[in-house]
């Protein structure tokens, strides 16, 4: 059984750690335009966690 909106097996969290990551301290949130080009540029799925340690 799946999510129903990316695919994934029920109970796995849509993201994950990888390669590639940045880290913003006292930034505001990322503009979705900004996203979508990083995205564009990477030709992969991008996806912006958020949270405090």
């Amino acid at each position: 059984m799946t999510d129903g909106v990316l695919g994934a097996p029920l109970g796995y969290p849509p993201w994950g750690f990888d390669n590639l990551g940045f880290t913003f301290w006292n930034w505001p949130p990322l503009a979705g335009e900004f996203v979508a080009r990083v995205a564009a540029l990477l030709e992969h799925r991008v996806v912006v966690v958020r949270g405090a340690m």
